[in-house]
């Protein structure tokens, strides 16, 4: 009797460590892969925005499909914020502070200049479970919950 718990035992554990260990390993290897990918396009594109100090159509549409290409399903949203000084003439306090409100969230642009100061805030989502993700949470009940990312820089 013994012996077919031992062998029942024996087979749980080569399959735990035959192929959920290996499966696991790549699935979060291949997912962090994606997710450094991703955050290299967002600086990328943040870079480049603040560097030529304006932003077009096609640059937002080069950085859609960047994102996209690295095997996650995301949704991103890029918003600009204006800061505007204001002082305080009730109190009599004659520093001023800068107070950022959002400007656009590029929906329809040409072409936008932006001016010195102003903050370009980029969010990326996740819209989508893979395929492999959904897999590991029926086997292994782990889940990350869905990616996000949000970065800012501001036009130099």
């Amino acid at each position: 009797m013994t012996d077919y718990i031992n062998k029942i035992i024996t087979l749980v554990l080569i399959f735990v460590m035959l192929v959920l260990g290996p499966l696991t390993f790549s699935y979060l290897s291949e997912e962090l892969t994606t997710q450094r990918l991703i955050l290299n396009e967002v600086t990328n594109f943040l870079d480049k925005v603040t560097d030529q100090r304006y932003i077009s159509q096609a640059d937002l549409d080069d950085f859609y499909l960047a994102i996209n290409s690295h095997g996650k399903v995301l949704d991103a949203r890029v918003e600009q914020y204006k800061s505007d000084d204001l002082t305080d003439i009730t109190s009599g306090d004659p520093r001023s502070k800068a107070v950022y409100y959002i400007a656009d969230d590029f929906k329809n642009i040409e072409k936008k200049t932006l001016d010195k100061g102003d903050i370009i805030k980029v969010t990326v989502e996740e819209v989508a479970i893979s395929a492999g993700r959904r897999l590991i949470y029926l086997i292994l009940r782990i889940d990350e919950g869905r990616y996000r990312l949000t970065m800012s820089a501001s036009v130099r």
